[in-house]
């Protein structure tokens, strides 16, 4: 978390939509802007060390997608700390060209050609080196910032996958070993000019159980339910026959813009109250949703607040 000094009233939650480098910077953006806005309320009004409390300071949950992904996946690990060096490490390279460099490479050109590595592999190696450091998802958790969800497409079946503990759960998989830099470039494998991060199913073969809320919407089948469909998709994890792999690729082909997860937690939960007390904000009054979007023909570069009264 990003600082135990929040308002425990307020749950900020903000979604890094996809777009490539310019998705990035966006996202760069808005955090220095919220890094800006102080706080009025003297309790909230200084950190322990003296920083003066901002607005920045109150969010607690990212979702990302994308190009959103890389400043997400940053400010999770640095907190406020990335204002040192993450536009000189990563926002002003030309990533784009030194990858398609790598590729055109007849060094590289034996790797490339192997079934057992991909253009989006050779980006993983590339984006640890630059800005990750071997960093995993355990460290992504145990960051100076706050949560953070990286979010990629299952390609099989077009479903959101997350990187949570929760989802590899379900397929037996070690989430606080998984690279940070192989979730970052998932979530950003853009299908054509990358391929798919694949992940082996191993459903089946630990000791997690299914959770409550699937065999219980599996149970009792409701086709106005949006718990309902939410369980249905997630439920294809625990059949390792029939998906032994999983092909991940840009988040953007399922939800560009990073919400609808959002709402399929909520839904799984029982409501917002229910799932606020599962996160541990049981006092939590407002909850809103900061929307960080990159340009397209139906939706301006902007950003976007969605506010819930709980």
């Amino acid at each position: 978390m990003a600082s135990l000094e929040r308002s425990d009233r307020l749950f900020l939650v903000l979604a890094f939509s996809g777009g490539g480098t310019r998705a990035a910077a966006l996202s760069y953006g808005v955090l220095e802007a919220l890094a800006k806005v102080e706080l009025p309320d003297a309790a909230k009004q200084n950190h322990s060390d003296g920083r003066k409390h901002t607005l920045l300071a109150e969010v607690d949950m990212i979702y990302s997608v994308s190009g959103g992904s890389f400043t997400a996946a940053y400010y999770g690990l640095h907190g406020e700390d990335m204002f040192k060096d993450y536009r000189e490490r990563f926002l002003i390279r030309n990533h784009q060209g030194i990858l398609i460099r790598g590729m055109l490479n007849p060094l590289n050109w034996f790797w490339l050609w192997s079934p057992r590595f991909g253009r989006s592999d050779m980006a993983q190696e590339y984006y640890d080196g630059v800005i990750f450091n071997g960093a995993t998802l355990s460290d992504l958790v145990k960051g100076k910032g706050p949560l953070v969800i990286p979010l990629a497409t299952d390609a099989n079946d077009g479903l959101t996958f997350t990187f949570t503990p929760d989802q590899f759960a379900l397929i037996c998989s070690d989430f606080e070993q998984f690279p940070l830099s192989r979730a970052v470039a998932a979530s950003g494998a853009f299908p054509g000019l990358f391929s798919p991060i694949i992940l082996r199913n191993y459903a089946g073969q630990c000791d997690t159980k299914v959770p409550s809320w699937i065999t219980d919407a599996l149970e009792k089948p409701d086709l106005t339910s949006r718990t309902y469909y939410h369980a249905l998709r997630t439920n294809t994890y625990l059949d390792p026959e029939t998906k032994p792999y999983i092909h991940l690729v840009d988040g953007g082909v399922a939800d560009n813009l990073g919400l609808r997860v959002s709402m399929d937690f909520i839904a799984a939960s029982g409501g917002m109250r229910d799932y606020l007390r599962e996160v541990g904000f049981d006092k939590t009054r407002r909850v809103p949703l900061l929307s960080l979007t990159r340009q397209h023909r139906r939706c301006p570069d902007g950003v976007y607040w969605t506010r819930f009264q709980v």
